[in-house]
């Protein structure tokens, strides 16, 4: 076995390696192969072990699930996290979780939102078809009538100065 290097701990390890450690002081050990600081090492390892298993804040089981419906709801659940954490009744890592999930949640309902929004203009402009059957196109307009005219029988063939507008079957 090769000798520790000056200031490394001089114990080996459970798999039997030297311990890479650095010595305390005078001891030639390293806090946790030191013999004279055993208690010093099972007292930090029981305080460990009970700050492991004290339960974090969280939110009571009693107040049951909230219903998020819109953008208001996630800022009153905000609200409600900002000043639970304030108190001591939340862990901060868990408002850290809500704070996150609810940006998520805020960018979901606005894309459902612009997509109400597109349907809404695309129903606008479909096609929809005239008293005799035929399908008149309600352009960007609407239908308000500025449209292109197709649906009356109207054809606008390019001429050298522009559309020329004829009726159709008087070529």
């Amino acid at each position: 076995m090769k000798a520790p290097k000056s200031g490394q701990c001089g114990a080996l390890t459970a798999s039997g390696t030297p311990c890479l450690g650095v010595a305390r002081g005078g001891s030639g050990f390293c806090s946790f192969h030191d013999p004279s600081a055993k208690g010093e090492v099972d007292a930090g390892r029981v305080a460990g072990g009970r700050a492991r298993a004290t339960p974090r804040a969280t939110v009571p089981a009693c107040e049951g699930d909230l219903v998020i419906g819109g953008v208001g709801d996630v800022c009153v659940l905000l609200a409600k996290t900002i000043n639970d954490v304030r108190t001591g009744r939340l862990d901060p890592k868990l408002a850290n979780c809500v704070g996150y999930l609810s940006g998520i949640l805020v960018r979901a309902f606005e894309v459902g939102e612009l997509e109400e929004r597109l349907a809404m203009l695309e129903r606008s402009v479909r096609p929809r078809l005239t008293r005799d059957g035929h399908e008149e196109d309600a352009g960007l307009d609407g239908g308000a009538g500025l449209g292109d005219g197709h649906a009356a029988g109207w054809s606008r063939p390019m001429g050298p100065t522009g559309p020329k507008v004829e009726k159709e079957g008087s070529r």
